[in-house]
């Protein structure tokens, strides 16, 4: 009898340790889990001030092309006018 119940308490003790070791692992999947979360919403973030930046750049071009364009229309005109005179 004093066999037998010693033999429950180690494999009780085996279960608890189990137990125990579970609880740790899902309290690292939580905390991982938090963690992927924080980082898709950073993630998120990035991506949409990147494309505002993309925008303002792609603008920015824009406007760099149509002033050299001006810039070059002025200037053919400018001397198509001393041709002339």
């Amino acid at each position: 009898m004093e066999a037998d119940i010693l033999r429950l308490e180690a494999k009780l003790d085996k279960l608890t340790d189990a137990v125990m070791r579970l609880v740790v692992l899902e309290e690292r999947q939580t905390h991982t889990t938090q963690m992927l979360h924080q980082l898709q919403v950073a993630q998120a973030t990035t991506v949409a001030n990147l494309r505002q930046l993309e925008s303002n750049h792609e603008k920015w071009v824009n406007r760099g092309i149509g002033a050299w364009g001006i810039a070059c229309l002025t200037y053919a005109l400018m001397e198509l006018v001393i041709k002339r005179i």
